[in-house]
């Protein structure tokens, strides 16, 4: 098998860019991340993360710490212009910003999973997406969302990609 030598190689990822951020003391609010880096950075499939009643144990995902904001961005595919619902799920607090707009915020820090809906009209095609959540100690997010005419839904992983343009690399072979 040879490969050849300097193609150029494109490829697109289903997901969401994750970035987790630790805390050493308790949250009530969302902090501010101004002049924070990432404790991690990665690519996850799908916005949901479930870890309900610790059943996969204390810190199912690894992300160490005692208090955490985990933050989704990328895009989200609006395959037909109309209204979409948003339904965020946080342990124990969020907010979820589509195209720019805030759609669903849960401000109060009760640390037990919630969830708040809201509704925002979109155009077809790739709309960029951020979701912010806070926990102390049991990170937890669910995104769901019901397209027009259809039901409620987890966004499934291939309406998410965490850039707009391809991956691409070259290689060496």
């Amino acid at each position: 098998n040879k490969g050849v030598k300097g193609a150029e190689v494109f490829f697109w990822t289903d997901g969401v860019l994750a970035e987790v951020f630790r805390f050493n003391t308790t949250l009530t609010k969302l902090p501010s991340l101004a002049k924070r880096s990432p404790d991690d950075v990665t690519v996850v499939t799908a916005a949901n993360l479930r870890n309900p009643d610790l059943l996969f144990r204390s810190d199912p995902f690894g992300f160490g710490g005692t208090s955490h904001v985990l933050r989704l961005s990328g895009w989200v595919h609006a395959n037909e212009s109309g209204y979409y619902t948003f339904v965020l799920g946080a342990n124990a607090g969020g907010r979820l910003s589509v195209d720019g707009k805030t759609v669903v915020n849960i401000s109060s820090g009760q640390s037990t999973f919630q969830e708040r809906t809201g509704r925002i009209k979109l155009h077809a095609g790739w709309v960029p997406i951020e979701v912010l959540t806070f926990d102390n100690g049991n990170p937890e997010v669910q995104l769901s969302y019901a397209r027009p005419g259809r039901s409620l839904e987890v966004v499934p992983p291939w309406a998410l990609s965490p850039a707009r343009t391809h991956y691409s690399g070259r290689s060496g072979t």
